[in-house]
């Protein structure tokens, strides 16, 4: 066989995968790049931090894997995926910030708003209910510390737990909730193709700001809560998430064929890509603001990581930090124009 023929039953191929397939294709695809050049740096370079970066390369080996699992299994896989990252993550910060008392009791109660959340997420209540949650868990909060007479640090315990709260429960539950979003049905995954995509775009941010900062960093940001953030790593994460959000756009969204709101006409070669652009930016910031604002936490509590669950990354809370901002911004991205059109 020619290797003209040979290339085009490749290409041919690949066009008869299916949507799924090919979601799957690109995240391992994606993750098996990533780890064949840090192996290459790794065994060139070996340095004192060639074992932590090694086993963060397993971490994310795993972590691709309940993610895969996830597409798979569609909405179902979604929800369950997040509400173990939502029920893991709030325990990390719940042993942070209470340590006794009633607030460590009421804290507990919390654990239970995570169920409630996805299964209505699931069951297509998710819009109804979720607005409510930051209220139900200050009163779940309050109500166990006024009973007990527990008023030791009341203000402090109540606002930290409801904090992490919305959090890592109201606020994670958008990615579950962008994924069953009935405007993200067109999509060649339907709404676990959004999923995807939310979750790529804010790793390649993560990855590439963390890159970028570590080799080019020379002007820092914000020293005090996070002294590794640069501009020149945050502007790296820009141009990867940016890049990211247009390549993957047609293949997992329907960003290119939303109409865009301006009241003058853009160019047709220019219009498709408005949305794509727009989400890329808006994940890039939310997501270094929401890394920050972990950040912030932990230094305020005096601790570098929330725990060593995941070997070479920290905790939960280490990896969940950017996705606390990135799902809900974007999720209301998507949902508002749809309800303003209404």
């Amino acid at each position: 066989m020619s290797p003209v023929v040979a290339s085009g039953s490749g290409i041919a191929g690949l066009a008869q995968l299916s949507a799924q397939q090919v979601a799957l294709v690109v995240l391992f695809g994606t993750l098996s790049v990533g780890s064949a050049v840090r192996l290459a740096v790794a065994a060139l370079r070996p340095s004192e931090s060639t074992a932590q970066r090694l086993a963060s390369l397993r971490t994310w080996w795993l972590l691709a894997l309940g993610l895969g699992l996830a597409v798979v299994l569609g909405l179902l896989g979604v929800c369950l995926l997040m509400a173990v990252a939502s029920a893991v993550g709030f325990a990390e910060y719940r042993r942070l910030v209470v340590r006794r008392g009633a607030a460590k009791a009421a804290s507990a109660v919390l654990f239970a708003t995570v169920p409630v959340a996805y299964a209505a997420v699931y069951l297509g209540f998710g819009h109804v209910v979720l607005p409510s949650l930051p209220l139900v868990c200050l009163l779940l909060v309050a109500a166990p510390q006024i009973v007990a007479g527990d008023t030791a640090d009341y203000l402090r315990n109540t606002a930290a737990l409801v904090f992490g709260a919305v959090l890592l429960i109201f606020a994670l539950a958008h990615a579950a909730l962008l994924a069953a979003h009935s405007g993200t049905d067109a999509a060649p995954l339907g709404g676990v193709g959004w999923f995807l995509y939310l979750v790529l775009l804010t790793e390649a941010n993560d990855i590439a700001q963390a890159l970028v900062g570590r080799r080019l960093g020379r002007r820092k940001i914000t020293p005090k809560v996070s002294p590794n953030k640069s501009l020149e790593g945050l502007l790296g994460g820009t141009a990867a998430t940016v890049a990211a959000a247009l390549l993957l756009a047609p293949l997992l969204t329907t960003l290119r064929d939303r109409p865009v709101p301006f009241p003058v006409a853009l160019p047709g070669a220019v219009e498709p890509w408005v949305w794509p652009l727009a989400a890329g930016l808006l994940i890039n910031l939310t997501g270094f603001l929401g890394d920050l604002n972990l950040s912030a936490i932990k230094r305020n509590l005096g601790v570098k990581d929330s725990s060593s669950l995941l070997p070479g990354m920290g905790g939960a809370l280490d990896r969940l930090d950017s996705l606390t901002l990135t799902a809900p911004c974007f999720y209301y991205l998507i949902a508002l124009p749809a309800l303003w059109s209404t």
